[in-house]
Parts: structure tokens; C-alpha cells; sequence
């Protein structure tokens, strides 16, 4: 019995795709390891930075953040306002214009 038989992948492997690794694509999951691993390696980096900038610039993160959210959900509220003005005006002027065509 040839590993592909045993693994099931005997179609895949036919056309070089096995991905069952049993070592007859070994150089395609080597490169796939490899990758998870630096990929992982970054990601593990990342997060033992953030946790050192979270404690030492937290609080200035913090106030940082709320200025933000703060200024940026006032300017939105403005603009929603803005677009109530805006759609108001438009109503006033069919408004006005349909009266005019009505004489």
C-alpha cells in the first residue's frame, strides 16, 4: 500500500497537490510551516509590545482616545444636523416651487 493509498490523497496527489504530510510534498509544507511560524513570531512580538505600550502610555492612551471619540461624534452630529438643514431646505424649495407652477 503506497502512503497515498493510506492517507486517502491518492487523486490529489496525482496532480502533485497532496497536503496530507506524509512527507511526499514535504518541501510545500516545510514553506507552509515556516511561514506560520515567523507569521506567529510577529504576531507574538506585537503583542508584547502593545502590552508594554499599554503600560506605560495607558493613561494617555485612554484620554487620547476619548478626545477623539468625543470630537469626531460631535463633528458627526453636526454633519447629521447639516443633512436635516439640507433636506429641510430642499422641502421648502419644492415647496416653493410648486406653489408658483400652481398659479
Amino acid at each position: 500500500m503506497s502512503s497515498h493509498e493510506y492517507c486517502g490523497c491518492a487523486p490529489m496527489a496525482f496532480h502533485g497537490q497532496c497536503g496530507c504530510g506524509s512527507g511526499h510534498d514535504s518541501s510545500h509544507m516545510s514553506k507552509m510551516y515556516k511561514h506560520a511560524f515567523f507569521e506567529a513570531m510577529h504576531q507574538a512580538k506585537v503583542e508584547h509590545i502593545k502590552k508594554r505600550i499599554e503600560a506605560t502610555m495607558g493613561p494617555t492612551l485612554d484620554k487620547t482616545a476619548e478626545a477623539i471619540v468625543d470630537s469626531f461624534g460631535k463633528i458627526w452630529q453636526s454633519k447629521m444636523q447639516d443633512a436635516e438643514v439640507m433636506k429641510d431646505l430642499e422641502s421648502k424649495l419644492k415647496r416653493i416651487i410648486s406653489e408658483t407652477h400652481k398659479d
